[in-house]
């Protein structure tokens, strides 16, 4: 199962008491794959590193966890090994994955991700498909950016399936003229 966060609006720049909000521009993104097995009955996710504690590891059922910020800065991305190493350029001083669901839903909980000293991304799932954030560290928000989206669940292309199927059909049909000759 695939979750993708789509970004419903502008990151928005925390402001003084004397200015309004100033909209900013940036794109973030999460993703998070599951097996089908574990979003059907539900997952608890948890991985910590740095100021959170000791590392822990206990992702079971998590096969992917993506995120990305573009058009800010400092423009970076990170996927679950970066999550887990501290040998990479991308690594983080502190990430934190909390994540809990019931049978079929979506996921409550949240994704930390901080990059070098420069940016902290958080994501916060409530449960249904909402999500919102910060965004904090960087000349673009550098008091921080709210922003907020949707989880929408990837579903298969008819036209991915049809090439695969066609592509099954093919290796039959080869298989078949192979046992005849």
């Amino acid at each position: 199962m695939i979750l993708t966060f789509q970004q419903s609006g502008p990151l928005v720049q925390n402001s003084t008491p004397l200015d309004p909000p100033t909209p900013r521009s940036g794109l973030l993104g999460l993703t998070l794959v599951l097996t089908d097995e574990a979003f059907a009955a539900g997952v608890n996710l948890r991985q910590t590193q740095g100021q959170f504690g000791e590392v822990s590891w206990l992702l079971d059922g998590l096969v992917q966890v993506y995120v990305s910020i573009y058009d800010v800065t400092d423009a970076f991305s990170a996927d679950i090994w970066n999550f887990r190493s501290a040998s990479t350029r991308t690594a983080p001083k502190n990430s934190r994955i909390d994540l809990t669901s019931g049978a079929g839903s979506f996921p409550s909980g949240l994704v930390h991700y901080q990059y070098s000293n420069a940016i902290d991304l958080f994501f916060t799932l409530n449960g249904t498909n909402v999500v919102s954030g910060i965004v904090t560290g960087d000349f673009t928000c550098f008091r921080g950016c709210t922003f907020g989206g949707t989880l929408v669940q990837s579903v298969p292309e008819p036209a991915s399936i049809l090439t695969f199927g066609v592509g099954l059909l093919a290796l039959g049909g080869a298989i078949r003229r192979r046992r005849a000759a």
